[in-house]
């Protein structure tokens, strides 16, 4: 076998694939030996088809990469409430109106002007369970099968532009 590099003919130059790097000299032999357009255009579909494949292999492997580092409570996590509050300022009491699926769940996040310093259930609904997630944030959700309303409240203390005191956030639920 012939081991000096032979040139690669201006034809099959033109038709490599960007991106797949040189011809190996077995190829370019072959190339030259025979000549056809047919094994010049074989090479080059071949050498595309093998690029597709990697490119659909590494697109895969980031995929399963990111979803891999996601926790699961970030893919299962219920998204915010959609709500109606008549926001306050720190030391007065607020009211406001959610909407949720029977059986479905949602955060209700405080957000009041300022800090959030504490905060705890002060009414537990009737009608489906209010979990504290951390000092801003609450997870509610529906019973099972019911359709009505609920209510329950939650008492936050915290510090804003203009006020700082204690406030309660009463929460009327719409559950369909």
């Amino acid at each position: 076998m012939d081991n000096r590099i032979l040139p690669l003919p201006e034809r099959a130059r033109n038709q490599t694939p960007r991106g797949t790097g040189q011809l190996s000299e077995q190829t370019l032999q072959n190339i030259h030996r025979i000549g056809d357009d047919n094994s010049l255009d074989s090479v080059c579909r071949k050498t595309r088809k093998l690029t597709v494949r990697l490119s659909k292999i590494a697109a895969f492997a980031l995929i399963v990469g990111a979803t891999s580092s996601m926790s699961v409570s970030q893919a299962l996590a219920a998204s915010d409430c959609p709500k109606s509050v008549e926001l306050a300022d720190w030391g007065e009491n607020a009211t406001g109106d959610i909407s949720v699926a029977s059986g479905g769940s949602c955060l209700f996040p405080i957000r009041m002007p300022g800090t959030v310093s504490s905060s705890d259930i002060f009414q537990k609904p009737v009608h489906g369970k209010l979990k504290k997630l951390n000092v801003t944030t609450y997870e509610y959700k529906a019973k099972a099968r019911y359709k009505g309303s609920d209510t329950f409240a939650i008492k936050a203390t915290g510090q804003g532009p203009t006020a700082s005191g204690t406030t309660v956030i009463t929460v009327h639920a719409t559950i369909k």
